[in-house]
């Protein structure tokens, strides 16, 4: 697993997907003559792409990179004799050279002691860059740091990022996939991009068959859990169990309107459809003013709105997936890239969706053509599954 890791680390900056924490990397090291702060601190959740974006970089503004883990500087005596003599020798093989501590939030306990301040010393005085990593930038003993550092965060990587790194290795390396297995393991990941690479490495082979299954079994399993907390639990246990679903607010609705009838008395049923019709309020203001703050009264009410409006707790019973309002939500999917290439092509030809729509039947016949698809493809910025959709259509 380890070779396909390695294999697979990214080597460019375009492979990492934090692209404004890498501007602001890139704009240290170009003008770091000019630079009042002597040192970068990278910090983030783990696997956020830290240490691969200093490499990365390093390799593009061509950097040598000596890099020294905390672990292996635990005090002040160890910081001055490692880091202090890295910080000020020449390097021997390129022109510039940058010195990385990885996890310097680990140089922590009395063992440590005076150990960050001789770092912090050593930031003053040195005339090569130093990059620190941390996952915990803000702890206490840190401050002497963060003062003489450029604090730059990476923030959790979202998962359709890391479902395209996932897709693109298995490209490139020939591995046998399909979208719902990589969504699966980018899903799972919560953020980390190493710990979905370490999952793809463990597995060779990503198939729907292995992982498409264990999906639905997973989902149907943590929503039977959920629904049987808002049906049977106290309202205020409502919300913490659909969190743990790991799905999104849209999904929560659908399993709570499928199931929801079938345990509540029509009293109990006007209550809770009071709540999902607030909710569905609250969900039009947002697709209209784009105020986002009212995505928590939506899962207020939703979840603990629901749950109070029964009487008592329910007997457990076979929840059932949802049926009519999945079926729709599918349909609205299986057009989502139709809708997308007609809101490009709107924004091309400064029209309205509705003309670009009326004028989409022009397009398709054009991308019949295949010497002129890739001038569509060019002129409207076309993704590769939207090109391959208008191909299709």
């Amino acid at each position: 697993m380890q070779s396909h890791l390695d294999e697979w680390k990214p080597e460019r900056v375009e492979d990492i997907p934090q692209p404004f924490s890498i501007k602001m990397l890139r704009e240290f090291l170009g003008t770091y003559e000019k630079q009042k702060k002597r040192a970068c601190l990278l910090h983030g959740p783990a696997g956020t792409g830290k240490t691969s974006s200093v490499y990365a970089l390093a390799n593009e503004l061509g950097y040598e990179v000596i890099e020294v883990n905390s672990s292996d500087v635990r005090n002040k005596a160890q910081i001055q004799e490692v880091v202090g003599q890295a910080a000020f020798q020449q390097s021997l093989v390129a022109s510039s050279k940058l010195l990385l501590i990885d996890e310097v939030d680990g140089i922590a306990g009395n063992a440590d002691r005076g150990g960050v301040q001789a770092l912090a010393k050593i930031i003053t005085q040195t005339p090569h860059p130093i990059i620190m990593t941390a996952n915990k930038a803000f702890d206490k003993k840190l401050k002497s740091l963060r003062s003489k550092s450029l604090m730059i965060e990476y923030k959790e990587i979202p998962t359709t990022s890391i479902q395209a790194v996932l897709k693109g290795i298995c490209q490139k390396h020939g591995i046998h996939h399909d979208e719902t297995a990589l969504h699966t393991l980018a899903r799972t990941s919560c953020g980390d991009l190493r710990a979905a690479l370490q999952d793809l490495a463990s597995l060779a082979e990503v198939s729907g068959e292995r992982l498409q299954g264990l999906d639905a079994r997973d989902k149907e399993s943590n929503f039977n859990e959920a629904l049987a907390t808002l049906f049977q639990g106290k309202p205020s246990q409502a919300k913490q169990a659909f969190d743990k679903t790991n799905e999104m607010p849209d999904e929560w609705l659908l399993w709570i309107d499928e199931n929801m009838p079938a345990q509540y008395s029509i009293t109990e049923k006007a209550a809770a459809y009071e709540c999902l019709s607030r909710a569905d309020v609250y969900n039009g203001r947002i697709r209209r003013m784009q105020h986002w703050r009212f995505l928590a009264y939506i899962v207020e009410l939703i979840t603990t709105g629901v749950s109070a409006a029964k009487t008592g707790p329910k007997d457990y019973g076979r929840y059932k997936q949802p049926g009519r309002l999945l079926s729709m939500w599918i349909n609205k999917m299986k057009y989502a890239k139709r809708d997308a290439i007609l809101t490009k092509m709107a924004a091309h030809m400064h029209c309205s969706v509705a003309k670009a729509k009326k004028e989409a039947p022009y397009l398709i016949h054009i991308a019949k053509q295949k010497k002129l698809i890739p001038h569509v493809v060019e002129a409207l910025e076309l993704e590769d599954d939207h090109a391959a959709w208008l191909a299709k259509a």
